[in-house]
């Protein structure tokens, strides 16, 4: 997973999401999008407002929420877009 974040001039973060080239069929690929827009959801209230977030998801054997939500907050705390 690669994650950026540039600011916006509004008041909501906003989310971008990709799945990276290559990954073949649109089972997989929606299902890594759903997953992680459920991630998204529970975790957007834990970050800063006025940025906006791109994700690019690769396919990998372990898509699990709780995976996914680790690297995703740890992306984000780098970043410095998590709220302290």
């Amino acid at each position: 997973m690669s994650v950026g974040a540039l600011p916006n001039r509004l008041t909501v973060t906003r989310l971008g999401l990709r799945v990276q080239r290559g990954t073949k069929g649109a089972v997989i690929r929606n299902r890594l999008k759903r997953v992680f827009r459920s991630v998204y959801r529970v975790h957007k209230t834990a970050l800063t407002p006025g940025y906006d977030v791109v994700v690019v998801l690769r396919k990998t054997a372990d898509v699990t929420q709780d995976h996914l939500a680790k690297d995703f907050l740890t992306a984000c705390r780098s970043l410095g877009v998590l709220a302290k």
